[in-house]
């Protein structure tokens, strides 16, 4: 039986994952007031800003429709001697509401799926909003790579309650498009994404699989972006370097803003 890929609308996400920038608190600071001036007023979008731990402060802002703000990691643990670790309700204390968790970076160092998973629960057990990211190393003709995804998601979120996948974000980062000159197509990108919400209703209701926001991510900048976009699959974005640049990230939001209502849907089968 032919299911919608959703139902409904979901909100626009905008992720400005801003790593380990800029260099100082200067820089953070009108880095952070031009986010802020770009989330201001947003009727279809959500920006979240995402700095560095020192500069978490300098994104302070009331929160609003268009704008948010996040932490990059989460410690594995709410508290104790874990030298370097940032605790989860520390973030809140900030009053952030997003966490970036299991980033390729942060996996890349040797994060598995089981310390992912645990601080999934760790950033819901304070009400933040993890944002899960997953993401193949590398593609093969043969589509085994979609195996893979399918235990990774699985083992990422292993032992979350049912009731809290629908506070969940995904953002699909194929690790090979990281960082380069070539990012996936937003053809093979959503029907990766329709992959991912298939495997989610293994893990919890149909209704709930279809309501997570799924983002994509890798490479993406201001001369892409509205091609993802234009996809009703794709939910928005986590953006690296563009981000930073005030005026790609303000071309990239304009698309947001502009998706089209009227986009063919693509059947989940």
């Amino acid at each position: 039986m032919k299911k919608s890929a959703q139902k409904a609308r979901i909100r626009t996400f905008i992720i400005a994952n801003w790593k380990m920038n800029p260099a100082t608190h200067v820089d953070a600071k009108k880095l952070a007031t031009k986010s802020k001036s770009l989330g201001k007023g947003l009727k279809k979008t959500t920006l979240v800003a995402c700095p560095p731990f020192p500069f978490l402060s300098d994104v302070v802002a009331p929160h609003t429709k268009g704008y948010a703000y996040g932490a990059q990691d989460v410690s594995l643990h709410a508290s104790g001697s874990h030298t370097g670790d940032v605790a989860a309700s520390q973030i809140v204390s900030l009053k952030a509401s997003y966490v970036i968790v299991g980033h390729s970076e942060r996996r890349a160092k040797g994060e598995s799926d089981v310390e992912v998973a645990t601080k999934v629960r760790v950033a819901l057990s304070v009400g933040l909003t993890p944002i899960v990211c997953v993401g193949e190393r590398e593609r093969d003709d043969e589509a085994r790579y979609l195996l893979t995804l399918r235990e990774q998601i699985h083992a990422s979120l292993e032992g979350v309650s049912p009731r809290d996948f629908g506070k969940i974000i995904i953002a699909y980062e194929p690790v090979w498009a990281i960082g380069g000159d070539t990012a996936n197509t937003p053809d093979d990108t959503v029907e990766t994404i329709l992959f991912i919400r298939k495997t989610l209703m293994e893990l919890t209701s149909e209704k709930t699989a279809l309501s997570i926001p799924m983002l994509y991510g890798g490479s993406v900048d201001d001369t892409n972006a509205a091609g993802f976009l234009a996809k009703d699959e794709i939910n928005g974005l986590l953006i690296g370097r563009a981000s930073r640049d005030p005026k790609k990230l303000a071309r990239i939001i304009e698309a947001s803003e502009k998706r089209n209502s009227q986009i063919k849907k693509t059947k989940i089968r």
